[in-house]
């Protein structure tokens, strides 16, 4: 890798759930600030999408493991379609990943509408990856509702639980068979409430994992010596000897908000 400074953090996001905001803009840092951010394209989307429900949501933008490439990967969603629809989505949404690649942040190839999920599985939400140099492949991770094998989309009236399910990919072209990754109801079995939204960083042996509970609507904090160990029945607690472990409860409770992100290498 080049040994030039870093200037900047890149970001993409999304606007909202109304007709033109599900598309994917960029804005760039002041400097190593992540509290104040200049939009790209005059705020107008970058990336629209042509494949699945044409809808783009939860984008994770990443630099390569040798930082020789730049990947984008977004949520096939189109609420405003569905008229805010959520427990549809859950039920009969997209099992497909849109996914976008860069060598300089500037030029894009072609958009890739990437089957991820299993059919039992009723949407696929929020991915995001991390490199993982014991395996040789990145972790990618991504929320899902998942039904009973022959439990068709056609015959699903209400939805399950969500949960978090794992793969690894070598390119993000070819993906392992997904798994579960945390399986923990936080309903009642049939309200969507689950577990959402993970994040994660390593600091030297331990990964950190931050995830939405669905049940207070709040974020946990856990880490792991092995990022792919699943979690399932029960949330990890502060005293567990393998496995996750619970850090703190309630992050960000009290704050002016509770979303959350971690920042990786910035822009050269």
């Amino acid at each position: 890798m080049s040994s030039m400074s870093y200037e900047a953090y890149v970001w993409a996001y999304f606007t909202g759930d109304t007709g033109g905001n599900e598309q994917i803009s960029l804005a760039v840092s002041r400097g190593n600030d992540a509290l104040s951010w200049q939009t790209l394209n005059g705020g107008r989307p970058l990336f629209t999408s042509t494949f699945g429900t044409r809808g783009l949501r939860d984008p994770f933008i990443m630099r390569s493991h040798d930082g020789s490439r730049f990947f984008i990967i977004a949520t096939d969603l189109n609420v405003a379609a569905l008229r805010g629809n959520f427990r549809e989505a859950q039920c009969r949404g997209s099992q497909y990943l849109e996914i976008w690649e860069s060598d300089d942040l500037v030029h894009w190839g072609e958009q890739r509408h990437t089957l991820v999920s299993a059919p039992n599985a009723g949407n696929t939400w929020a991915p995001e990856a991390y490199w993982v140099p014991e395996l040789g492949e990145y972790a990618v991770y991504w929320s899902s509702n998942l039904y009973a094998d022959g439990d068709g989309q056609d015959t699903r009236e209400q939805p399950t639980y969500g949960r978090m399910m794992i793969a690894t990919t070598k390119d993000f072209r070819e993906f392992s068979a997904p798994r579960v990754w945390m399986d923990v109801c936080r309903g009642n079995g049939h309200d969507g409430f689950g577990l959402i939204d993970a994040t994660v960083a390593r600091d030297g042996d331990w990964w950190y994992r931050f995830v939405k509970d669905e049940k207070l609507m709040t974020v946990r904090e856990e880490r792991s010596h092995d990022v792919m160990t699943p979690v399932v029945g029960a949330l990890p607690l502060s005293a567990a000897d393998t496995g996750w472990q619970l850090i703190r409860e309630n992050v960000g409770v009290g704050d002016k908000a509770r979303n959350f992100a971690h920042f990786g290498l910035g822009l050269r």
